[in-house]
């Protein structure tokens, strides 16, 4: 009878390449979500950006405005001052044109400081959005590869399955029988290869009649894990 062992083991090496690249079929979707939310960030990221600077712009014009209501205010308590009849009303008048005035300075060192920013931001506002045009090119470039490889891959698991049909229609019915069930429980771990005398699933070793029915070539499965075992070599 002729040793099953070159058999079994192509089936086995077919089985764990199908799950291999099934495998890396279901990881491909993962995988591009990765960089269609790193994408998705990003566009945030300089949309955040955008209405910021817009924001930003808006304040500057409101306190620029408060500004203005101010020094106008402090003007006429200024002019107010030539009016007054007592001393009373004048340091009043004074006090109010100290307030004003302070608030202007306060108003004049925060609008420097958000014209300072917005000059920064606004500067730094074509970088982010060159950033943005890279990432955008890369997931496009990214979403095309993957496609290809998705397409690539299936093609490969299809002519491994075909192998893989190939393979197990050279094994006799009841072996073929008796394999489907251990795969529908193990599936590609089914199999293993004997190393040594032992089982290379569970390392339980084998006795010399389980090697001499291997080697005459009947299908035998490891007592201890249940596995269809074959000669390594």
């Amino acid at each position: 009878m002729a040793s099953l062992s070159p058999v079994l083991r192509e089936i086995h090496r077919l089985r764990r390449l199908i799950k291999n690249l099934q495998s890396e079929i279901e990881r491909g979707p993962r995988t591009l979500k990765i960089h269609q939310t790193k994408l998705a960030n990003q566009e945030q990221a300089f949309k955040n950006a955008q209405d910021a600077l817009k924001k930003l712009k808006v304040q500057i014009h409101e306190m620029e405005t408060s500004l203005k209501m101010l020094s106008a205010q402090a003007k006429k308590f200024e002019q107010q001052l030539d009016t007054v009849s007592n001393q009373k009303e004048y340091t009043s008048k004074q006090t109010e044109i100290a307030t004003a005035k302070a608030r202007i300075d306060e108003l004049e060192n925060s609008i420097f400081e958000k014209l300072t920013q917005l000059e920064a931001d606004t500067a730094n506002l074509p970088k982010l959005e060159a950033e943005l045009v890279e990432a955008r090119n890369q997931f496009a470039n990214t979403e095309t590869e993957s496609k290809a490889r998705h397409q690539r891959l299936v093609a490969e698991v299809a002519a491994a399955e075909t192998e893989l049909a190939t393979a197990e229609a050279k094994l006799p019915d009841d072996a073929r029988s008796q394999l489907a069930r251990l795969v529908q429980s193990y599936h590609e771990n089914a199999l293993a290869p004997v190393r040594n005398r032992a089982c290379g699933h569970c390392h339980t070793g084998f006795t010399g009649q389980q090697i001499m029915d291997l080697e005459a070539g009947r299908f035998t499965t490891c007592k201890s894990c249940a596995r269809a075992v074959y000669l390594e070599s």
